[in-house]
């Protein structure tokens, strides 16, 4: 079924599936940094100054969520933005993309993701 013919159950789960997986501060800034480049869980537990266990547990989250997808490299997976399928998702993405010059906190997890990958 294409997206736009998605059966309308179907799709208010995935809709409430997405607004959970960006309720938690901690993965708006990891999608937030992830407009930016791939990260692993090491570059994501620097950034924020979490632990890589609690990385890796919301970069999971959002796997799970489809929010982001990962490949395997040789010594760990890399994460990224998944395409965004529909009409929402992109209006999702775009609110936070919007909200970068705005919120501080975007602003400095970024100027710190650029001094590590640096």
């Amino acid at each position: 079924m294409p997206a736009g013919d998605e059966d309308p159950a179907r799709a208010l789960l995935n809709l409430a599936r997405d607004f959970k997986a960006l309720a938690n501060p901690v993965r708006l800034r990891i999608l937030s940094l992830l407009m930016h480049a791939e990260l692993s869980a090491v570059h994501v537990q620097q950034v924020l100054g979490i632990s890589e266990a609690a990385a890796r547990r919301q970069l999971n989250y959002l796997r799970r969520a489809r929010l982001v997808e990962s490949s395997r490299g040789t010594y760990w997976a890399c994460f990224r933005l998944c395409s965004a399928s529909s009409e929402l998702r992109n209006r999702l993405f775009d609110a936070i993309a919007a909200q970068q010059s705005t919120l501080s906190q975007f602003a400095e997890d970024l100027e710190r993701w650029k001094v590590i990958a640096s």
